[in-house]
């Protein structure tokens, strides 16, 4: 998102964000999220720049290291899904103070920082679905993960959504799939 969006420029006039976290080396860090509204996106999945730039606002969290914590403080592993849970409620909770109501949530650091995509899925899964905080909150939520599987059914967050049965998460979750592949 940086590489097609002003996105890049909006996360350095976050100094606070970024230097408390330097400063508390904590992995799982804070609940603290970015809003960075009406960014200008200028080029398309392909990298190819747009005839008309649009605009869209973009919700940073920090993710928790799961890398780090199981690597140096395992025991600390079992806060995790909390931390996700925590993390994944602040940024929904956002989202509708600002008025969003279509979701492209990322990864989650589910690639380099090794959170367990079952984690991350449960977090959304329990807020999202019949029952949850957020049911019917949200027009659309699209989980906005590379999918590189060649052949098969659901990989990642995707796939563990796909198991939580036939909630509204279910039918509205499908994978980023660059075009130029």
């Amino acid at each position: 998102m940086c590489r097609a969006s002003a996105l890049y420029v909006c996360l350095l006039r976050a100094a606070g964000f970024h230097d408390h976290h330097r400063s508390h080396r904590d992995p799982l860090c804070t609940d603290r999220v970015i809003h960075s509204p009406a960014v200008p996106v200028f080029r398309d999945d392909r990298g190819r720049l747009l005839d008309e730039p649009c605009t869209a606002g973009f919700l940073t969290p920090a993710a928790p290291n799961a890398g780090v914590i199981l690597r140096t403080a395992p025991e600390r592993a079992a806060e995790l899904p909390r931390a996700l849970a925590v993390r994944a409620e602040r940024v929904l909770e956002t989202a509708v103070a600002h008025g969003y109501r279509r979701l492209v949530p990322g990864a989650w650091g589910c690639g380099v920082f090794r959170n367990d995509p079952a984690q991350v899925a449960a977090a959304f899964r329990a807020l999202l679905e019949p029952g949850g905080r957020f049911t019917g909150t949200f027009e659309h939520v699209v989980f906005g993960i590379l999918d590189r599987a060649r052949k098969g059914g659901p990989h990642g967050v995707r796939a563990d959504l796909h198991r939580s049965g036939d909630g509204p998460v279910r039918s509205q979750c499908q994978p980023y799939r660059s075009r130029s592949r």
